[in-house]
């Protein structure tokens, strides 16, 4: 009899890691078809074509802008990951972040490279700003030369936080 406790110690938690890997209902896996712009991209998931923006980021226009799709091309297109869904922007695509093999974001990656600045919303995690920091200060990108860096500070808008409506009774 107590042979068989280990064996069902086993199980069990091979059942919770199982439980636990389990996408939410807000997760998908798919495969980046198209690069619209640095941070549009078209992803094929569940044989469905879905047009997302990526999460928290936005990527430069002009010529930075070309070298930011590229990037993104060179180290997306065709191939797999996480998609993670954060709601839709109100102009027909879904905030995404794109998750590679390892945990490592597409957003985080084009930040790192300075093709990417961080929106100032809160909403990112602690490696977004140190990728963001280390580019700065690598002078990397959008932060190669002053008039980059004062351009790329002024053009970011972040979304708004969010507020509740309230309502005033009288």
């Amino acid at each position: 009899m107590f042979r068989r406790i280990p064996n069902l110690l086993m199980s069990l938690c091979a059942l919770a890691a199982v439980a636990q890997a389990r996408p939410s209902p807000d997760d998908y896996y798919g495969r980046v078809i198209h690069v619209d712009t640095g941070d549009r991209l078209e992803i094929k998931c569940r044989g469905q074509l879905m047009h997302v923006r990526l999460w928290d980021v936005r990527c430069p226009t002009g010529a930075r802008g070309r070298q930011a799709k590229q990037f993104t091309r060179d180290l997306a297109e065709t191939r797999g990951a996480r998609v993670k869904l954060h709601g839709s922007d109100g102009r027909g695509s879904r905030w995404a972040e794109v998750i590679f093999v390892g945990g490592h974001t597409l957003s985080e990656a084009l930040v790192r490279a300075g093709l990417a600045r961080v929106n100032s919303s809160g909403a990112s995690d602690a490696r977004m700003h140190a990728a963001e920091s280390e580019a700065r200060l690598s002078h990397r990108g959008i932060w190669a030369d002053r008039a980059e860096r004062e351009a790329a500070t002024q053009t970011v808008r972040s979304r708004p936080p969010f507020s509740p409506r309230t309502s005033v009774v009288q």
